[in-house]
């Protein structure tokens, strides 16, 4: 006899923030679709039944800030399987390695060779990442093809979703303007939101410094950004962040978000425990938890990537590991698991059919999270800690409905004590 469900996930915590459910519910899976929760499911009637007591069951969680574009952008390209669904993640958004000359490459050995569901921003620059982006002389405005990405974003709208910017201090030096103005163009006519990185992206000399003060670049680059675009890097210490040299949230960063643009936690290398814990007193927090995971980054080599030397490896940034943080910090988990399901599908993906949602009918996107309690130390990349006594840990996930084990060499945990 025919069994009414493929899939059972039984006994768990069912928290989807789209339906304000929170709950211990069973969830019923057919065919690739969820087509039932409720309190008590017949596991007869099921194929399968896992046993998901004691965990948490969520959405499909979203990276809207990942590089997986592997072994074409150098140090910065990781394996998207290792970012997504083998670290619970189902659906991620590469963040500028990819641009309209390299896009149908992206499409056809990531977005269709991977198990992940796989979209990016694209770089303005022709080159996209290449290298790590380790060739300057091919991020000028005059690489930026305004026509040519317009019609990757009309060929690739499935792909295409936004538009990276660099807001980096020599370069606006260097060129004021005219990069971001051409982007603005793109992103007007494609109707896209603009994804900003703040903060010094490379040790400057002094002289540009001079010249180009690093405050100077939110001044530069906010007239032209829009509701609905957004800032990365939450809590980068790097100069041209968020903050005053006193910890305070930097006025015009207030003026941003009363306009409508958001905030990315952009985990990465440069997150400050000391300006997370300042801007949580002051109510500044991300909506999203981009992971920017990369080689200079994680904790674990990449085999296929030599960093020169220069990598940090002893971050563990994560999407779950960005709950985790902001949970280490007094943030409840209620509000967390918006940041990594609903809230990216809205910003970054417009909420496309089964991302972000446990909706019934929608596409079986969703991540099944361990909930444990002990002691763990949490460290940045300036040796700061925190100590947390919950940590969430993926331990698999559902991609339309295919079951991918939490089995990424970059889920780590954090050191006990």
């Amino acid at each position: 006899m025919d069994k009414n469900y493929d899939l059972i996930l039984k006994g768990g915590r069912v928290i989807d923030p789209t339906n304000q459910l929170d709950g211990v519910h069973d969830l019923a899976v057919k065919a690739g679709r969820i087509v039932a929760i409720e309190a008590h499911l017949d596991p007869s009637q099921a194929i399968k039944v896992i046993d998901v007591r004691h965990k948490l069951v969520i959405p499909g969680m979203i990276d809207p800030h990942a590089h997986v574009f592997r072994y074409i952008t150098g140090v910065l390209g990781m394996d998207a399987d290792w970012v997504g669904v083998q670290s619970g993640v189902t659906t991620l958004v590469e963040q500028g390695g990819v641009s309209a000359a390299t896009l149908p490459g992206f499409v056809e050995y990531v977005v269709n060779a991977k198990a992940n569901r796989v979209h990016a921003f694209l770089a303005p620059y022709a080159a996209g990442g290449v290298g790590g982006f380790s060739y300057p002389d091919q991020f000028t405005p005059g690489t930026i093809d305004v026509e040519a990405t317009l019609k990757a974003f009309e060929a690739n709208p499935q792909v295409a979703k936004g538009m990276k910017f660099w807001a980096e201090q020599a370069s606006l030096m260097k060129f004021g303007e005219a990069s971001i103005r051409k982007v603005r163009t793109i992103v007007d006519q494609a109707r896209v939101p603009m994804y900003v990185h703040m903060g010094e992206l490379w040790r400057l000399p002094a002289e540009v410094h001079a010249q180009f003060p690093a405050e100077k670049v939110l001044e530069t680059v906010l007239p032209f950004m829009r509701a609905g675009d957004i800032f990365a890097h939450a809590y980068t210490d790097r100069l041209g962040g968020f903050f005053n040299a006193d910890g305070s949230v930097r006025s015009l960063v207030r003026q941003a978000i009363a306009s409508g643009i958001h905030i990315d936690l952009g985990y990465g290398a440069a997150t400050n425990f000391n300006l997370v814990r300042q801007g949580l007193e002051q109510d500044f927090l991300p909506q999203t938890l981009g992971a920017d995971i990369h080689a200079y980054n994680t904790a674990i080599k990449d085999p296929h990537i030599d960093t020169g030397g220069r990598g940090r490896f002893n971050g563990h940034p994560g999407v779950a590991a960005g709950m985790n943080l902001l949970m280490a910090f007094g943030v409840p988990l209620e509000q967390v698991i918006p940041m990594a399901t609903s809230n990216p599908a809205r910003i970054f993906l417009r909420e496309q059919d089964g991302v972000g949602t446990l909706n019934i009918g929608a596409a079986a996107d969703i991540t099944v999270l361990d909930d444990l309690r002990g002691r763990w130390r949490l460290t940045d990349t300036s040796d700061d800690q925190v100590i947390t006594e919950r940590l969430l840990q993926p331990s698999f996930c559902l991609k339309d409905g295919l079951y991918h084990a939490a089995d990424s060499a970059l889920l780590s945990l954090p050191e006990q004590v």
